[in-house]
């Protein structure tokens, strides 16, 4: 059973007035789980570039050799962009959709994958752990697997990848969220929410049987219409939310003024400590 559970962001797209933190358009969280005789320490996502996540972390005292896993949410630079040359000072397992090197772009045509020549050299280790089911990484934290698209607000727009030489539209199918276990409840890690935040609580809830009860990550609403954010904070009713990166500054500001102090907005160097 988890006894304490903290996360130190070592990546937002903010750091705060008068800090040594760095900010990078990109994600990074730093998860450690107290058990009652052990722990653990969980790496979600490596943000664009590593030498972030390194001074950051050196900043947060936070020892990146002690990691026992990695987890990237999918295959987009801001989130896998430091993921190389982290393996190259660390070695261990890499949690990750099968997909998470495919083509990704933006039309009119942006790349906005992994680096493609960190891809190259990525392929070539053996750290990865590729699975569209979800999975036990350590004990009471499950990584979400591919999440089941079940309502007509949450799409994804603008994102394309090649299928035998064909444009088609990307439906992010590699986006991978984390449920840890809290005993009543559940604490929800999300990268970009690409499958839609309310679709991942949903199956995060169906697959432990309890409610999620926190949420960190970015929500990506940051172009979204008025009856898909409004649908999103319906149903994020009573959920204490930690919200940064792709969430949209005005939309973080709508929840802040909707449901107060239950929403904090994060930034480099921010911290959540919860006690089960």
């Amino acid at each position: 059973m988890i006894r304490e559970l903290n996360v130190k962001v070592l990546c937002d797209d903010l750091a705060p007035f008068r800090t040594l933190a760095l900010a990078q358009h990109g994600v990074s969280y730093h998860i450690n789980i107290r058990y009652d005789d052990f722990e653990k320490n969980i790496l979600f996502d490596t943000g664009s570039s590593y030498q972030v996540i390194k001074y950051n972390s050196q900043l947060m005292n936070i020892d990146l050799n002690r990691i026992d896993a990695v987890v990237i949410s999918h295959g987009h630079y801001d989130h896998g962009g430091g993921l190389r040359d982290l393996l190259n000072d660390i070695n261990v397992p890499v949690f990750a959709h099968p997909t998470i090197f495919r083509e990704n772009f933006y039309l009119p045509y942006l790349y906005i994958g992994i680096p493609r020549d960190h891809i190259q050299d990525l392929k070539k280790k053996n750290n990865f752990v590729f699975t569209r089911d979800p999975m036990e990484i350590v004990p009471g934290v499950w990584t979400s697997g591919e999440v089941p698209r079940e309502n007509r607000f949450e799409i994804v727009e603008n994102m394309f990848t090649l299928e035998e030489g064909k444009v088609v539209r990307d439906q992010m199918l590699d986006d991978t969220s984390l449920y840890i276990d809290l005993g009543e409840s559940i604490f929800l890690v999300s990268g970009c929410s690409h499958a839609g935040i309310v679709n991942i609580k949903n199956h995060g809830e169906r697959i432990l049987g309890k409610r999620v009860s926190h949420i960190i990550g970015g929500l990506h609403l940051i172009n979204a219409k008025e009856d898909r954010i409004n649908f999103t904070m319906e149903n994020l009713a009573g959920i204490e939310l930690y919200l940064g990166h792709c969430t949209g500054e005005r939309v973080v500001n709508r929840f802040i003024e909707k449901f107060g102090d239950s929403v904090k907005r994060i930034y480099s160097s921010f911290e959540i400590r919860v006690i089960p």
